[in-house]
């Protein structure tokens, strides 16, 4: 459950939970605001819609974990440890 109210609404709206992690293209920086995520996808593959909901507050990101074989490999450290 997102604590972004734009999201919230969003997921509201469409029915069901949206699954995503940050806008920003691998290995590069953190994105916190629209105008962040537009440069780093300047050239293709671009997202099919950027929603400006405001800058996002710094901090934790998301961990990213991927399962094989019954067993985690942490793709991204983020806010929650294993």
């Amino acid at each position: 459950l997102s604590s972004n109210p734009c999201a919230r609404t969003l997921a509201e709206i469409l029915g069901h939970p949206i699954v995503a992690t940050s806008a920003n293209r691998s290995g590069m920086p953190n994105v916190f605001t629209v105008q962040e995520a537009k440069k780093q996808f300047a050239k293709p593959p671009q997202p099919d819609m950027l929603i400006d909901a405001g800058s996002l507050p710094e901090g934790a990101m998301s961990t990213v974990v991927r399962f094989e074989n019954g067993s985690p490999i942490v793709l991204r450290k983020g806010a929650i440890t294993i």
